[in-house]
Formats: structure tokens, sequence, C-alpha cells
């Protein structure tokens, strides 16, 4: 019967696994960021993260809109 240990070296095996780990771990590619915006389909589910750290939650209320009046407000970075 064959050994195994006769064609495989372990301590090379171990090291070579620990070093394509390393190498894997330091060519990752940085997270994408997406911006998600509220919708009324998805106001109940996702909670935001502000540039300050503080988490929030929109509400979803339905109105009815005016004829006249309506203002611009730019959005917010």
């Amino acid at each position: 019967m064959v050994k195994i240990t006769k064609f495989i070296n372990f301590p090379i095996l171990i090291c070579s696994f620990i070093v394509g780990l390393i190498f894997v771990n330091l060519s990752k590619e940085p997270a994408e960021k997406i911006n998600v915006y509220p919708t009324p389909d998805n106001v109940d589910d996702i909670e935001y993260l502000d540039k300050a750290s503080n988490c929030y939650a929109y509400q979803s209320t339905k109105i009815n809109c005016p004829k006249d009046g309506i203002k611009y407000i730019p959005v917010q970075e």
C-alpha cells in the first residue's frame, strides 16, 4: 500500500496554505459603499447611519400634496 506521506510534505502544505490565506486577506478589494434611499417599500426595513455615527429610521406618513407653496430642499451631504 502506498503511503500518502510519500507524496505530500505536510509542513510545506500547511505553510503554503497559511501563505495563501494571508495573500487572499491582503488582496481584498475595499468594500463598495452603496447609498440606499428611503422608499415607501423599504422605510420599515432599513436603519441609517449618519456621519456622526447616529442611527436613525424614517417613518412613512401619507399626506395630500398642496397645489402651491411647494419648496425645493436640496439633498444634504
